[in-house]
């Protein structure tokens, strides 16, 4: 891959810049963004992967917030598989449902490639994990980082369900600054800022 990250700021009027670059994703995707809200991921998914299956895996939201905010913007979810790791956490009782599993949230990047290997066979087209800032830290140059990542890269290279999906790794950068990314393990690298409504560009 070249040696670069693409870095977007996101603008209503231009958005089809970022919908261009996911769409035309292969392999594996690291997708930076700073506390971007809910709704903007999923409109950019949903848009850009609508007629492709998903297998979301949450680290971060329960699956009643993110099932309310699909419903609320119209996408639909029979080609949706979605692992919630979040509310089992919260002490919320799991409803069984289809195309819906609920675990407990996995604290190592071990944990997570248990995880990956029980519902490999459930891997889409598009893979989402949501959100990879659980486990590395990208804003440190502690290359103990590197070496952990590449065990949950090579598993999935290896998995030969999961090795066919393109994979999106979703970092939230929030306050941090980030010193260090792994760039052999991604055959792309997003950076998304979102600019409020008002800001004049020049």
């Amino acid at each position: 891959m070249d040696d670069k990250v693409t870095e977007i700021f996101i603008w209503k009027e231009i958005s089809f810049a970022i919908d261009q670059e996911i769409k035309n994703t292969k392999g594996n995707l690291l997708l930076i963004h700073k506390s971007l809200d809910f709704p903007s991921l999923l409109y950019f998914f949903f848009k850009n992967f609508e007629d492709q299956s998903k297998l979301y895996l949450s680290l971060l939201r329960s699956s009643d917030y993110i099932l309310e905010n699909i419903n609320d913007q119209g996408y639909k979810t029979e080609n949706m598989f979605l692992i919630d790791c979040v509310s089992s956490f919260l002490n919320k009782k799991a409803k069984p449902e289809k195309n819906l599993s609920h675990e407990d949230p996995p604290m190592y990047i071990s944990e997570l490639i248990s995880l990956l290997e029980k519902y490999s066979r459930e891997a889409r087209d598009i893979v989402i994990i949501d959100s990879l800032s659980k486990f590395v830290d990208f804003s440190s140059s502690y290359r103990g980082n590197s070496n952990e990542f590449y065990k949950l890269i090579h598993f999935i290279r290896e998995n030969m369900f999961l090795s066919k999906s393109n994979i999106i790794f979703l970092y939230d950068e929030k306050q941090t600054h980030i010193r260090h990314i792994p760039k052999t393990h991604f055959n792309k690298i997003l950076k998304i800022e979102a600019i409020e409504e008002g800001v004049s560009l020049r």
